[in-house]
């Protein structure tokens, strides 16, 4: 439990100021709070959450607008006038609204739109941050306020142990790197000092995804007698921080969070981290800080437009003085440790810095296409009328001839056959395509507006028909979380697919609707998954193109908007970070468990590379073919390297396969497989991730020499293919009882 600190009586009123001051020529300070919430502190009390403006403990919905004040504005420098900076508020509002966690969220130098030179700042990426603090966020690190010099200033956000407003201790930060050296990670020793950066208490690590569910007080705290076991202080997102933390933290691509205070020339930060998304979702949980209660609200944030002395806008914008950026906002107590914001506006000087304004969209693309690859892709990002042709979207980043160098083919379901598209012909959000370059360095870049939420129309037959569909967001979205319209019902994968009756001979008598598998081609081979099956539950990315199969006429395809998802715990229909979690076992290393294991068989040649292939055991399969057993889908074109199962006596469900489970058993178990590669003089490397304990008790016979290879955990086993397949045999002993 947090400790509850006594704070000033309901309508007192308290205020802040984040100012920020230029310190050089290529790094810019300012106010930044992600991972806490402005007004907490000595003064108002520690255990302070933060709530924008209207809050009340009632509303579901905060509707706030975001002007820029012309009267109170000078054109700043950069800009040939206010009008520029109207496409970055549009930018940072859509951000703001979208509350979706990256990493690698900060580009530097080549990676981003900014000009080499002159000298300048992203007013976007100032702006972004600026506007956090003004819906409620603070600092992670301790910044200038906290009066320590620069280079201690990335300690985590604390006071220096005066508890509200009583100086029981010498009023002094104590700071020490811990063993690692490094400031702002978990190991720091601080004394007394009273911690302000609400962790998540499973792990302290501020930029880990996805997000726990619920976000709010039973998952995230600011006491640090909730941190985990040998943790001394909480963490925060400091790009130093995230490379101990294994996040980006190159030259050229950072992690960290918005909120940090700091801004460095030729930097791009108009993406937000875990940190400051949760920190909003746990203000977000209410006066009573649980998720899924009456008190719950989201945000709205909207862009008024440039007038002059706005009214009716909540926060305003305004261009003057000599202060490089700062968020001035008042507020009200609205309930013990609670505060509501009353005021709020940005300034931003014009002439302390030249800026960059970004007139690019907020949703952004980009895909490197491998040389003679083709690769299946669909746009996460919403181009505008006028400008969604092919020739506009790929015309300005591939080089050569179309229909000689680069082309683009759609799928027509109705008359099942391919289409080529024109570079006049338009491409349209939720349809899949195939593209495919023979010039080397290729790149594909969109840089548009946010999609909204559409379904997707399937086309059907009663024996089912393939759909070429596309991920519609640009963020991560787990396969279990999409639903099937079926008119006026909304079904989940195994209502779609009740009993996975649509891998039958029946679909229909069975009531088979959409099968819950489906395939997407990673430029070697096709990978199968259906949400469910352990190590093959699958993840919906940016720019993903897609096959599911249709069985019912009138059906349609809904992804989901992650923001517009329950929070509710009980729910039947859980948020996507839940579902991503339970994908998350094959990043994190799957280890046995009383349900089953499963291992991953990786295959790799060249340019080519299939990793979507597993064998394992669970309790709920069988010898022979059992739900969990996908299938392989014929490799697309020339060039291919696949893993598959061969399974031709397995009598109406004979075929290939990309998983093969058995029964959970102790003892020895085999699994044969194949190697096929469109080169039958390829060489291969072979490897495989699974539990180390099974891995030590493994072998891989390869069929062909009959050599017996002794698999250990991080092996690999290299061959020359002799044809275009070759047959191999898995043996391991599994000890689970």
């Amino acid at each position: 439990m947090r400790n509850k600190h006594n704070t000033a009586v309901s309508g007192f009123l308290v205020v802040a100021a984040v100012a920020v001051a230029l310190i050089a020529s290529v790094a810019v300070e300012r106010p930044a709070h992600a991972g806490g919430f402005i007004f907490a502190g000595e003064n108002n009390g520690v255990d302070l959450i933060t709530h924008p403006q209207g809050y009340t403990g009632t509303q579901n919905t905060l509707n706030l607008s975001v002007c820029i004040d012309s009267t109170l504005s000078s054109v700043p420098a950069g800009a040939s006038s206010l009008a520029d900076l109207e496409q970055p508020v549009r930018n940072m509002v859509a951000i703001w609204n979208q509350l979706q966690p990256t990493v690698g969220n900060t580009l530097l130098f080549s990676n981003n739109n900014i000009p080499d030179t002159p000298v300048l700042y992203d007013w976007e990426s100032v702006a972004l941050h600026e506007l956090g603090h003004c819906i409620g966020l603070a600092h992670p690190n301790a910044a200038t306020e906290s009066g320590l010099p620069s280079s201690q200033s990335n300690y985590t956000k604390a006071t220096d142990g005066v508890i509200d407003g009583n100086d029981n201790t010498t009023a002094a930060f104590n700071l020490s790197p811990g063993t690692d050296g490094v400031i702002g990670t978990s190991d720091d020793v601080r004394g007394n000092d009273d911690n302000l950066h609400w962790f998540r208490t499973d792990t302290n690590d501020p930029g880990q995804l996805p997000l726990p569910v619920p976000v709010d007080a039973s998952t995230y705290d600011r006491d640090l007698s909730s941190l985990p076991v040998g943790d001394n202080f909480a963490a925060n997102l400091d790009r130093a921080v995230a490379g101990t933390l294994g996040y980006p933290n190159t030259s050229t691509l950072r992690t960290e969070a918005v909120m940090q205070q700091g801004s460095f020339n030729d930097e791009d930060q108009r993406r937000l981290t875990a940190d400051g998304v949760a920190t909003i979702l746990l203000g977000q949980s209410g006066l009573d800080e649980t998720a899924g209660t009456a008190d719950d609200y989201v945000i709205n944030l909207s862009y008024g437009g440039i007038q002059a002395n706005p009214t009716g806008c909540n926060i305003d914008i305004r261009i003057t003085g000599g202060s490089f950026a700062f968020c001035s906002t008042g507020g009200f107590f609205i309930g013990t440790n609670h505060v509501r914001i009353s005021t709020a506006y940005m300034q931003f000087g014009p002439s302390v810095v030249t800026y960059y304004f970004n007139q690019d969209g907020p949703c952004r693309q980009t895909i490197d296409l491998v040389t003679g690859q083709w690769k299946q892709i669909a746009l996460s990002c919403s181009p505008p009328a006028g400008s969604d042709t092919v020739a506009d979207l790929f015309g300005d980043d591939l080089s050569g001839t179309y229909g000689v160098n680069w082309i683009v083919y759609e799928r027509d379901a109705a008359n099942n056959v391919y289409v080529q598209l024109a570079l006049t012909d338009t491409m349209e959000v939720g349809r899949g395509y195939w593209i495919k370059t023979n010039m080397a360095s290729q790149t594909v870049n969109i840089e548009e507006d946010f999609n909204g939420d559409a379904d997707i129309p399937l086309e059907d037959s009663a024996t089912g028909r393939f759909n070429m569909v596309g991920h519609r967001y640009w963020y991560d979205e787990a396969w279990d979380d999409v639903r099937v319209i079926d008119g006026a019902s909304v079904l989940t994968l195994d209502q779609a697919d009740p009993l996975d009756a649509c891998q039958g001979m029946n679909p229909v008598a069975n009531g088979c609707i959409m099968s819950r598998v489906a395939y997407k081609w990673n430029g070697a081979a096709y990978e199968s998954f259906d949400g469910q099956t352990m190590g093959m539950e699958g993840t919906l990315e940016n720019f993903d193109g897609f096959w599911v199969k249709a069985f019912k006429s009138g059906i349609s395809l809904r992804i989901p908007d992650q923001k517009s998802m329950p929070v509710d715990p009980n729910s039947e229909l859980l948020p996507a970070s839940e579902t991503a979690s339970r994908a998350a076992v094959e990043t994190q290393g799957p280890g046995p468990a009383q349900d089953g294991w499963y291992i991953r068989l990786i295959a790799e040649s060249g340019d080519l590379r299939d990793a979507g292939n597993v064998l394992g055991q669970l309790a709920d399969s069988r010898r022979g073919y059992d739900a969990h057993d996908l299938g392989e889908l014929t490799p697309f074109g020339d060039d291919y390297l696949t893993v598959v199962f061969p399974h031709q006596n397995w009598g109406e469900q004979s075929g290939d396969y990309t998983s093969d489970f058995h029964r959970l058993r102790p003892g020895l178990d085999r699994w044969g497989f194949e190697v096929w590669s469109s080169d039958p003089t390829a060489e291969v490397t072979l490897s495989w991730e699974g539990p180390r304990e099974l891995l030590e008790r493994a072998q891989l016979r390869d069929e062909e020499t009959g050599e017996r290879i002794r698999v250990q955990p991080g092996g690999s086993y290299t061959f020359t293919m002799t044809d275009i397949g070759r047959g191999f045999k898995w043996v391991v002993k599994n000890t689970i009882r």
